[in-house]
């Protein structure tokens, strides 16, 4: 499967998971509904797209892209079992864990 057709679909996902029609997703990006087709088929054509794509839907850049585009092949089968694991919540549920994550990472990162 080419990797930014994997990051199009993800980008569709979410973008229904918030109950974002296509019109709707380009309108909160300034762009046109066109884009948002290209995007959801082919990927976004460069990192400003794909963060401004992330911040409107409220995810982060790496929500969206393969995991394996940022982890040595050592971490996969930990990411694999993480992301499967995730996959199994509700919206809801993945944004509490991810804000529980985040929080954990903040406090971490200031007592280290």
């Amino acid at each position: 499967m080419d990797e930014q057709w994997r990051v199009g679909k993800r980008i569709q996902e979410v973008r229904q998971e918030k109950g974002f029609t296509q019109e709707t997703l380009a309108v909160k990006l300034s762009t046109t509904e066109r884009n948002v087709r290209k995007f959801e088929q082919k990927g976004p054509t460069n990192l400003d797209w794909l963060k401004r794509i992330a911040d409107v839907l409220n995810v982060s850049i790496l929500y969206l892209i393969p995991e394996e585009w940022c982890l040595s092949p050592s971490k996969q089968d930990l990411t694999s079992r993480l992301i499967h694991s995730f996959n199994q919540l509700t919206y809801s549920e993945r944004l509490h864990l991810i804000e529980l994550v985040e929080d954990f990472v903040s406090k971490q990162r200031n007592n280290p």
